[in-house]
């Protein structure tokens, strides 16, 4: 198995037992390949197309058409770790704001979540920002881990 491979799988799984639902995201978004227009196919693709399309008797593509083209391993790669410290800093950054907005308005830095069948849950935006400054460093310290045998950083 290539490194990149390893790395992959290792990230994934790390996922599949931390974050269930974004490992599927991402593993779905991963396996479906990205758009592209068939101009900007690889020679080679665009002559294996070609010659299907022939044989199949249907008409050549055209410049705007498009095809989905599966993602390399280091595309798969790079689109997960994007998609982790996205997820990471955008969970800090609204946790920030929500924070900053709750300091300017002299609003106790607690957010409660119930409804009418439930006691409430409290959240401290104080400990989330602590919580989540801390996701954000063990994510990128993850990534540069997997990452770090490519000199990725």
């Amino acid at each position: 198995m290539a490194l990149a491979d390893e790395q992959y799988s290792r990230v994934m799984h790390r996922l599949e037992h931390d974050l269930p639902d974004v490992a599927d995201q991402v593993g779905r978004e991963s396996r479906g390949g990205r758009v592209v227009t068939e101009d900007k196919l690889r020679r080679d693709d665009r002559a294996d197309r070609a010659e299907r399309l022939y044989e199949t008797k249907l008409p050549p593509l055209g410049k705007t058409d498009v095809a989905v083209v599966p993602y390399s391993v280091e595309e798969r790669l790079e689109l997960v770790r994007d998609a982790l410290i996205t997820l990471a800093m955008s969970m800090d950054g609204s946790r920030r704001e929500l924070a900053r907005l709750a300091s300017e308005f002299g609003i106790t830095p607690v957010v409660i979540f119930s409804d009418e069948e439930s006691v409430g849950e409290e959240l401290s935006l104080d400990v989330e920002l602590r919580r989540t400054s801390q996701v954000v460093r063990q994510v990128r310290t993850l990534l540069d881990e997997d990452f770090d045998d490519r000199g990725d950083k």
